[in-house]
């Protein structure tokens, strides 16, 4: 199983769709990869569910495609789940490079899944 280890900075704004049920929802975020984003959110999501993802960073939005690869339940601390990226353009990926190399970490965190 991949995981991501993100580095906690402030919260970053997060619009999910469910694309199995179109369902849409807002959420925030405070790990992020250039791999991958830990959502925290009380909506539940199953492993293996596909989503998109729009990713507001400051000079721009994101937008990718993704899989839920696990899950954490509200009794483990920050609820939540991991999404790893499937699809994500190369200017994608050097916005969400260039938001973490824009700012110093806070605090290093453990890997999210699990």
């Amino acid at each position: 199983m991949r995981t991501i280890s993100g580095v906690r900075r402030k919260a970053i704004a997060v619009e999910v769709r469910d694309l199995a049920t179109g369902c849409d929802f807002a959420a925030l975020a405070h790990e992020l990869t250039t791999e991958g984003i830990f959502v925290s959110t009380f909506y539940d999501l199953p492993v293996g569910a596909e989503v998109s993802l729009e990713i507001a960073l400051g000079p721009g939005t994101v937008l990718v495609k993704g899989t839920v690869e696990s899950v954490r339940a509200a009794n483990s601390g920050a609820p939540g789940f991991v999404v790893l990226f499937d699809e994500i353009s190369q200017a994608g990926r050097a916005l969400i490079s260039a938001h973490l190399w824009s700012r110093a970490p806070t605090t290093r965190s453990n890997p999210v899944a699990g």
